[in-house]
């Protein structure tokens, strides 16, 4: 049914909320679950920079933090601790550059709204573990990522990065699709 849901759903935002611990009998939960912390990764392309909006959106009633991150996606040495290899890894000045790029995207009213707003580069890695796991290390109570909307039946709507995140992310992921004339 979310697949079917996902894919008539193109230009509208979608949350995946994963499995919530067993609710009482009633069937209605104890809590409303709250979201403070929102991660928004982007990969600084248009589709990538579209959903950043929406991370401060969740907050700008109450406030909270958004962990603003790319990913300069290369791959790691294996094992992890083995001595890092400098092929495709950033130049001193690129996360530098990285950071501004993201900083750019923070909306000018939101520390009015009493949205923090923290800003990461991490250099390495495939972009969606990286992101799971800077989810668990920030412990965001959410992640916000756009997607392209290439790939595989499964994946014509999500892309492969949003659809691995959602799969395996363990928090809700809201999910900002590329309107279906701007898919490639």
């Amino acid at each position: 049914m979310s697949n079917r849901v996902a894919r008539h759903a193109a230009g509208v935002p979608i949350v995946f909320a994963p499995p919530t611990p067993a609710t009482p009998a009633s069937g209605v939960a104890a809590e409303v679950p709250g979201i403070f912390t929102v991660l928004a990764p982007t990969d600084l392309s248009p589709a990538g920079n579209r959903a950043v909006p929406y991370a401060y959106a969740l907050l700008a009633g109450h406030g909270g933090v958004v962990e603003l991150c790319h990913v300069h996606e290369r791959a790691l040495p294996s094992p992890p601790y083995a001595y890092d290899r400098p092929q495709g890894k950033l130049d001193a000045a690129g996360p530098q550059r990285l950071e501004a790029e993201l900083r750019a995207l923070v909306p000018r009213d939101a520390e009015a709204r009493g949205i923090t707003t923290h800003v990461t580069v991490i250099d390495g890695g495939e972009a969606a573990t990286a992101i799971r796991q800077a989810a668990e290390r920030l412990a965001g109570d959410a992640i916000v990522l756009g997607t392209h909307g290439r790939g595989g039946a499964h994946r014509a709507l999500l892309g492969s990065v949003s659809a691995e995140v959602m799969r395996r992310a363990g928090r809700p992921v809201f999910i900002v699709p590329t309107p279906k004339e701007e898919v490639t």
